[in-house]
């Protein structure tokens, strides 16, 4: 009986060291599958937050471009207006420090406008232009009455037969018309290049 006891005593104990081992086995199993799950959270949680960061890194390098482009063309427009303005600045001031070369342009600007315009019934320029007008209209055998016009600056404006046509002729009037085809060349400038 002894025996017998002894054989299910043994029976029981290895039944109960390979229960044990089979939970240890099983135990090591779920944690490596743990650690296994730990580590790929926790490398998708990285390569989420790497991404996150080039993306930012990317949205920050693309403002910050875009603001000094945009500095850039504000400084560049600043200083086409300033420019332009300077042109304009020069070219009002062109008939007090060139009487004789503002009358020529005068007449010239005139002549153009009455060759496009046809029969021309009277003028108008600025009332500080006045006599030089009448005088460089004369010149170029334009026998018209001449009014005073403070709208018309560094030129003339010539009304047609029956009042109902006329043609501005002015030195500003032309860089207006060019403007948008000298910016380009005047960026260069500006820029230095």
């Amino acid at each position: 009986m002894a025996d017998l006891t002894t054989l299910l005593r043994n029976e029981a104990q290895a039944e109960i060291s390979a229960l044990e081992k089979a939970a240890q086995e099983e135990a090591a199993r779920i944690v490596q599958a743990a650690k296994d799950q730990a580590a790929s959270m926790l490398d998708s949680k990285r390569r989420a937050l790497e991404s996150q960061m080039q993306s930012g890194i990317v949205r920050a390098t693309s403002s910050a471009h875009l603001e000094t482009n945009a500095l850039r063309l504000s400084t560049a427009d600043s200083g086409m207006v300033r420019a332009f303005a300077e042109a304009q600045k020069r070219m009002r001031a062109f008939g007090k420090g060139n009487p004789d070369a503002y009358k020529n342009l005068l007449a010239k600007l005139a002549v153009e406008a009455a060759q496009a315009l046809g029969q021309v019934e009277a003028a108008e320029v600025h009332p500080d232009d006045l006599e030089m007008a009448g005088q460089a209209f004369v010149s170029v055998n334009l026998h018209v009455p001449v009014r005073p016009n403070a709208s018309i600056e560094t030129g003339v404006r010539l009304i047609g037969k029956g009042g109902k046509s006329g043609i501005t002729n002015t030195l500003l009037g032309r860089l207006e018309r060019v403007r948008e085809s000298l910016a380009p060349q005047v960026a260069q400038i500006l820029n230095g290049s």
